[in-house]
């Protein structure tokens, strides 16, 4: 998400490191302008930081136009290169007992929202929380749903008994996903969103697998989603807060969190997961704020 790649900081100088070595793979067909363009970026993330005493999301938009300007020409192609240069694993990666613990706690239609300091765009993205996955459900829950042979599930039933049971859009595109990778992460906070017809948002959110990923973030194209984007196309009443940078409308995962929580968006945060090197925690939806806070004041 462009909007943020202001949120990398001086003190992260190992992180930094090794996002520019693995951005170094990138880097031939990466010339002229675009390889000006990483570097301008890694710079900045020395230079902008929050906003102190600020609270969620000050401060957003920390980049001037004319590099906003050169990205775009560019972004599907530095947008993918982003998307996979991964430094280590997730904190919860490894967790067994972790992963466990959340998984038996969802629900068709759970909104993760999750944060990955061990990615690249994870440290791009300002603030905590940098993606949002969706649970469509298992075979036994979008049957009882009454979903599971709607016309834009059955081709992906295969892949749903699998166990690709979350539905994304990153660089790849909207696919379906495994919980094991949608939980690779640091972090996750799981929201309820209170929705009318759970039938038609489940075959809807379903429907936009294969639709090309959003990498300018501009929420008025319709033919092109980013992960938030899918989610307010497929349930636009829980009202998805959205702010305007750049220029266009466009959603971050921290302001989700921020509406949640203060009970501005229809959707209740039900679990708070978070893991450090020597293990996990359900910190429980109280944590949040306090979380959010902290990571806005850096």
């Amino acid at each position: 998400m462009i909007a943020g790649i202001g949120s990398l900081r001086c003190g992260r100088t190992r992180r930094m490191q090794s996002a520019a070595l693995a951005l170094a793979g990138f880097a031939r067909p990466l010339r002229g302008t675009s390889i000006g363009l990483v570097a301008a970026l890694l710079l900045a993330g020395c230079v902008h930081s929050g906003t102190p005493g600020g609270s969620c999301c000050d401060g957003a938009e920390r980049y001037p136009g004319w590099m906003i300007d050169v990205y775009e020409p560019v972004a599907p192609v530095l947008g993918d290169a982003f998307g996979r240069v991964v430094m280590r694993r997730g904190l919860l990666a490894e967790r067994s007992d972790a992963l466990h613990h959340i998984t038996q706690r969802l629900r068709p239609l759970d909104i993760l929202v999750v944060s990955s300091k061990g990615r690249l765009t994870g440290n791009l993205i300002p603030g905590l929380f940098s993606h949002t996955v969706v649970y469509v459900g298992s075979e036994s829950q979008l049957r009882a749903l009454g979903v599971w042979n709607d016309p834009a599930v059955r081709p992906h039933q295969e892949a749903i008994r699998a166990g690709k049971v979350m539905i994304e859009a990153d660089h790849r595109g909207v696919h379906l996903t495994t919980a094991a990778t949608a939980l690779d992460t640091d972090r996750v906070a799981i929201l309820r969103p209170r929705v009318g017809d759970r039938r038609r948002t489940a075959a809807l959110l379903i429907s936009h697998v294969g639709t090309p990923y959003d990498f300018v973030f501009d929420n008025n194209d319709t033919g092109e989603l980013y992960c938030a984007e899918l989610i307010d196309h497929a349930m636009p009443e829980i009202r998805l807060p959205s702010r305007e940078l750049y220029g266009r409308r466009m959603f971050l995962p921290d302001d989700a969190i921020a509406a949640g929580t203060g009970g501005r968006m229809r959707a209740t945060p039900v679990l708070y997961v978070r893991a450090t090197d020597s293990g996990w925690e359900d910190a429980g939806p109280a944590e949040l704020k306090p979380d959010l806070a902290a990571a806005w004041r850096r």
